[in-house]
Parts: structure tokens; sequence; C-alpha cells
């Protein structure tokens, strides 16, 4: 039919595909250190930071 249809199961829809953990961190690394070092490789946007 020539119509381009959504995906809702696609990856970037799916917040199973959009978390990443990152452990062993320094206790000194901030939000906005991760913030910088994930914008550096180019990721996309980060919508959340959670640091325990």
């Amino acid at each position: 039919d020539g119509q381009e249809r959504r995906n809702e199961d696609a990856p970037e829809n799916n917040p199973q595909y959009t978390t990443v953990y990152v452990g062993n961190l320094a206790p000194e690394v901030t939000s906005v250190d991760l913030h910088r070092l994930f914008h550096a490789l180019g990721v996309g946007v980060i919508e959340d930071v959670r640091i325990k």
C-alpha cells in the first residue's frame, strides 16, 4: 500500500532496549560526567540518569 508503518515493538520504542546500566563507577562520577561521555560517543539523547 506504499504507506510506512510504525512498529511499536521496534527497539527505539521499547524501554528494554533503551536502558543502560553502568556499574563500578567511582564515587565522584556525576550525571554530568555520564552525559558528556555518552554525548561524545554519539549515542543520542539521554533522558534520565540515576546514580545510586
